[in-house]
């Protein structure tokens, strides 16, 4: 599974879309950036951040694009899940770039803001991406059938 854009498909005989999800700022109600209708990704390198760990390909990814704009991001807390952070954000250790889907969840039970990214990078495509389809063990193919199965679908793409 991927869950950035697959730059080369002829090393895959199978491209199955998986899930598609928006990256989305999570603050506090009442924080500065809470009543904007939409930031871009400079807007919120200042403030101090609530993470997933080191390791995560989310923290990874924002680490580099942090870095593509000259600046460090400052990190308050590293998490292991979402609901976490949330946590974290809620009660104002600072902010966080999350799933919109896990957002949106977690916005129903804390006092959360759930603001726009107008960048291109914030909409994901996660995809199972497999060379033979046929060549993997019977236990594999259940694994992406269940993965499909489970997810939003999507769409079987030959390479």
């Amino acid at each position: 599974m991927t869950p950035t854009p697959v730059r080369s498909e002829r090393h895959f005989g199978c491209l199955k879309g998986l899930s598609t999800d928006r990256l989305v700022l999570v603050t506090p109600e009442g924080h500065p950036l809470s009543q904007r209708q939409k930031v871009i990704f400079t807007d919120v390198l200042d403030y101090q951040h609530v993470s997933m760990h080191e390791g995560s390909t989310l923290h990874a990814f924002l680490l580099d694009l942090s870095a593509q704009h000259g600046h460090t991001l400052t990190l308050r807390i590293q998490l292991r899940s979402f609901e976490g952070m949330c946590r974290m954000i809620e009660t104002g250790v600072g902010i966080g770039i999350l799933p919109e889907s896990a957002a949106l969840r977690h916005q129903q039970t804390m006092k959360l803001a759930v603001i726009e990214i107008d960048e291109e990078w914030t909409l994901r495509k996660r995809s199972v991406l497999v060379r033979d389809m046929e060549a993997l063990p019977g236990c594999a193919r259940v694994l992406v059938a269940e993965l499909m199965a489970s997810g939003s679908g999507g769409s079987d793409h030959a390479a």
